[in-house]
């Protein structure tokens, strides 16, 4: 009996047609079939950057927003509270000022009564001498009467009865112009003092 006679090319051409069972042609397959088909990106990660770039946009709009909203009202808050200053610093200038005026003024007062009072005291020493305030002392002290009194010295000068009462009272009661004619009368020679009351004493 005659086998069968298979042709080589037959063999091949029957091999074609079946997948090669080498691992290596097997695993360049499945390599080139990997990088042949692109890796879509998936929609979820899409999505979620979307999301998280849409929500941090939106954050940062509604900062922005709640910024716009909220500066009118501290920019109106903060312009009260300088102008509240300013007017505070203003009336407390005001009420300084005023303080130095009236400082001034009654420096100025005190100075001008200060003059006066020289003025007039020294008009007054002028006017009487030591020698005729004691013997108006003497006498009043001696008789209790300013018009005996008046009728019984002989001052330095003529004096009329309003003089000898104004010049008593300021003797009594005037603390600067009494003050200044005690002093003269002490620097009077005691001699001089003695002379003077020997007169009302006799």
């Amino acid at each position: 009996m005659h086998s069968p006679s298979i042709n080589s090319s037959e063999i091949v051409n029957s091999k074609s047609h079946f997948p090669s069972t080498d691992p290596a042609s097997n695993n360049n397959c499945e390599n080139k079939s990997v990088f042949a088909q692109p890796q879509p990106v998936g929609k979820g990660e899409e999505n979620l950057k979307t999301e998280s770039s849409n929500s941090t946009s939106s954050s940062a709009s509604q900062k922005h927003a709640h910024s716009l909203r909220r500066r009118p009202t501290h920019s109106i808050e903060d312009r009260q509270a300088a102008e509240e200053e300013e007017e505070a610093a203003r009336l407390e200038k005001k009420r300084r000022d005023a303080r130095i005026a009236n400082k001034d003024i009654r420096c100025k007062e005190l100075v001008a009564a200060t003059e006066a009072a020289d003025g007039m005291t020294s008009a007054e020493l002028r006017r009487w001498t030591a020698a005729d305030d004691v013997a108006l002392v003497t006498a009043v002290t001696h008789v209790h009467d300013l018009r005996a009194a008046y009728g019984s010295i002989k001052f330095s000068r003529p004096y009329s009865m309003e003089d000898i009462e104004e010049r008593w009272y300021q003797l009594m009661y005037d603390d600067t112009l009494s003050r200044q004619a005690k002093k003269r009368m002490n620097e009077l020679p005691v001699e001089e003092i003695l002379r003077i009351q020997v007169c009302f004493m006799c």
